[in-house]
């Protein structure tokens, strides 16, 4: 109770002190009070903008710690550029190991991007030597007119995807939105996931077994009715090994198993090239010729072989000495699987 008393005579002390001083300095004392709390508020932010800036650097720190060798050969990846196959369709290698590295549209500078910690750590690459499939990202912003002759901002990462052993681009595609609805890390992990069919379960992981299977029998029986495919391909001019096939993307979802315990249909995708003849600068046309095996996983009987063939263009550029082959589609592929299963 006395000291609620002395607090209160003390403030009524300072306003007779108020009252009875002159404008000039009440207004000297304000402008006083006024600068010392600005000058408290930029200390106390500073302050906490260097503990935040203390915590990121420290994160960063424990992120380019753990990419190791892959941080320090970013530059290098940055100048794989990649081709892109006229003729086959590089396969992605499973188990895939990715890397990430992003630019944006208006700096060289590439750095590591932060998608390559959203995606599941069995598809983190950890070293170089790791390193199978690298992704490369670029942002940018534009500014578009709608349907309504609004204008909106639109946010566009390009993602390019780069078999590391071929050299060869397995995937260019691009990610849009309208801001301020930003396109997430997880949103660009996903598309990786469903890339290499990781978000298949354990399909994915039982590649290598599907590609031992051999036909019980050569005869033929009808297809499975649903059909429930998984895809499997192997080129013979990129390293002969059985990988996830893009097809599995291609099709439409009723035909896409999604497990092995819904797998009843397995396809085999085996794409080779036969010289066709030769152009007139002599270098040599290449028939394209994709076979196509469908196995019954209850049975392990042949449920179809079949060939689609690509023929060579019928002329080339005279400076074109590497030759050229022809080409199969996705969408002949699709259509195929689709007839085969009675989609149509």
């Amino acid at each position: 109770m006395v000291v609620i008393l002395t607090v209160y005579k003390n403030i009524f002390s300072l306003l007779k002190v108020w009252c009875h001083m002159k404008l000039i300095y009440k207004l000297i004392l304000m402008i006083v009070i006024i600068i010392l709390a600005i000058i408290s508020t930029y200390i106390l932010l500073g302050n906490n903008w260097k503990d935040e800036n203390k915590v990121e650097n420290k994160v960063n720190q424990e992120e380019i710690n753990q990419l190791g060798d892959l941080y320090t050969n970013i530059g290098k990846y940055d100048g794989v550029v990649g081709v892109i196959g006229k003729d086959i369709v590089s396969s992605i290698e499973v188990p895939t190991k990715y890397f990430v590295i992003e630019n944006t549209s208006t700096t060289n500078a590439p750095f590591y991007s932060q998608v390559y910690f959203s995606l599941p750590e069995d598809l983190q690459a950890k070293t170089d030597n790791d390193l199978n499939t690298l992704v490369k990202l670029t942002r940018s912003t534009s500014n578009e007119t709608d349907n309504k002759g609004k204008t909106v901002k639109r946010e566009s990462i390009d993602i390019t995807v780069i078999d590391i052993p071929s050299n060869n681009i397995i995937v260019q595609s691009q990610m849009n939105s309208i801001l301020p609805e930003h396109i997430t890390d997880a949103d660009i992990a996903s598309y990786l996931e469903a890339l290499c069919g990781y978000n298949l379960g354990d399909l994915y992981n039982k590649i290598d077994i599907y590609a031992q299977i051999k036909p019980s029998s050569t005869e033929i029986r009808k297809a499975n009715n649903p059909t429930k495919y998984f895809i499997i391909e192997k080129n013979s001019d990129i390293g002969g090994k059985f990988a996830f096939s893009q097809i599995n993307n291609s099709l439409s979802k009723e035909l896409v198993a999604t497990s092995s315990s819904e797998l009843n249909t397995l396809v085999l995708l085996e794409y080779s090239k036969t010289k066709f003849g030769t152009y007139g600068n002599g270098s040599i046309a290449y028939r394209l010729d994709l076979k196509i095996t469908a196995f019954d996983m209850e049975t392990g009987r042949l449920i179809n072989q079949g060939h689609l063939f690509g023929n060579p263009p019928t002329s080339i550029s005279s400076t074109n000495t590497l030759g050229a082959a022809g080409i199969v589609t996705y969408e002949q592929i699709v259509s195929y699987l689709e007839n085969l299963a009675s989609y149509n």
